[in-house]
């Protein structure tokens, strides 16, 4: 649906300064609603947060932590107690390394779930948007073809079969966009059944 642009709203009163100001610039937005430029960035950072993932290399780290893991040992063997603090650090640094990892695999996976609903939102947004639109010309063509007709009943019938045309076209019209009162009646006139 289109944005009707206005330069105060529901909550203008209550806030004053640069604050008044954002809030009743962003009500005069034509794009307000458009969620382009956050599905974009969202899809930035999600291919960002994939390359980490990859960069960092899950299958890389493991085999790491089974070489330290193996050089680890052989030092309690050799009682080589330097060998092994050193060890100790550097499988806590894999260690804290794939945790990190994991957190941002989690990070994507929530990111990849936003991307999801802000885009089938503002799929959503565009559909209604393009369907209120064209229902909203439909109407207009309506309207102006009933006018037309009106005026050229008018001018080329006698009086009374004007107005009786114009009433059955009227009645034939408010059918069409479905003003009824639930009893074949349209605005106070029984609709005929064969114009059901």
């Amino acid at each position: 649906m289109p944005r009707v642009s206005r330069s105060s709203g529901r909550y203008s009163r209550n806030v004053s300064g640069q604050l008044k100001q954002d809030y009743e610039r962003l009500l005069a937005d034509e794009t307000l609603l458009n969620l382009a430029d956050e599905i974009a960035m969202l899809q930035t950072i999600y291919g960002n947060k994939l390359e980490e993932i990859q960069a960092g290399g899950a299958e890389h780290n493991w085999q790491k932590m089974a070489s330290l893991w193996e050089d680890f040992m052989q030092a309690v063997v050799n009682g080589d107690s330097a060998t092994q603090t050193r060890l100790v650090y550097e499988v806590d640094e894999l260690i804290t390394k794939h945790a990190q990892q994991t957190i941002g695999i989690k990070e994507v996976q929530s990111l990849s779930e936003s991307l999801r609903r802000l885009v089938e939102s503002e799929s959503k947004r565009r559909v209604q948007n393009e369907t209120l639109i064209g229902v909203e010309n439909v109407m207009l063509i309506i309207e102006a073809a009933l006018t037309a007709f009106k005026e050229s009943a008018y001018k080329f019938a006698e009086p009374l079969t004007a107005r009786k045309i114009i009433g059955d076209a009227e009645q034939r019209h408010r059918r069409l966009i479905g003003v009824t009162n639930g009893n074949d009646e349209i605005a106070g006139s029984v609709v005929p059944r064969d114009a059901i």
